[in-house]
């Protein structure tokens, strides 16, 4: 949707604006001379976005600033990155956060329940259209290293009981990928920490019991 997640930019209501046809004024006198500018603005590939609570309170100076079904999908989207950028900005800006992160006992007992060899495992994007990726129910167990250039990384390992058909499909095949002419059942899929959804998918599994922080007795 975004040609650059990390340039997505969290405007105030008296913030003034550097581009297009307000350029100089604020957010708050947009609301009012052009609502609909507005709603372009935060539903649009833009790098604009306005907290929910502002949106609210902008609401109140203009009520049509009203989202439609279609317009508060798009305005979704964006808060669901920002909320990834901040809990991604945590592990940044303290170091010790990607060091004080560990696997659980949960995911080291599943480890031992499933094939811990990476060839048995079919690798895919975290971000694939299909969203095969995100299926939490999927996640059994992980594993945390670093990448060719020592980025730390997190490699989520996953196993469906329905075998996914989509790997020998054409679809699979368009998101450019090999076709397989075998039932998938294993599969993963790796970000490191300069991904922007890296501190929502630590959070995800710390949420989920295959991540967690060391406590202060650990450390």
């Amino acid at each position: 949707m975004f040609s650059d997640p990390n340039k997505l930019k969290v405007y105030r209501p008296n913030d003034v604006l550097d581009f297009g046809k307000f350029t100089g004024k604020t957010v708050e006198t947009i609301v009012r001379e052009d609502v609909n500018y507005l709603i372009s603005l935060l539903t649009q590939d833009t790098d604009f976005f306005i907290s929910e609570e502002d949106l609210s309170t902008l609401s109140r100076i203009n009520p049509s600033l009203v989202l439609d079904q279609m317009s508060q999908s798009y305005y979704e989207k964006k808060l669901s990155i920002i909320n990834h950028k901040e809990f991604r900005s945590i592990f940044m800006s303290d170091p010790n956060m990607w060091d004080n992160l560990q696997e659980t006992n949960r995911s080291r007992i599943q480890r031992e329940r499933y094939p811990s060899e990476l060839s048995n495992y079919v690798r895919i994007d975290y971000n694939d259209p299909l969203e095969i990726a995100k299926d939490i129910h999927t996640w059994k167990f992980i594993k945390l290293s670093v990448d060719e250039e020592a980025i730390p990384m997190i490699e989520v390992y996953c196993y469906s009981v329905r075998k996914l058909s989509c790997f020998s499909g054409e679809i699979y095949s368009a998101m450019g990928y090999a076709q397989l002419d075998f039932p998938v059942h294993y599969f993963m899929f790796s970000l490191n920490m300069n991904h922007y959804d890296f501190g929502y998918l630590a959070r995800t599994l710390i949420q989920n019991g295959l991540a967690e922080l060391k406590s202060d007795k650990e450390l």
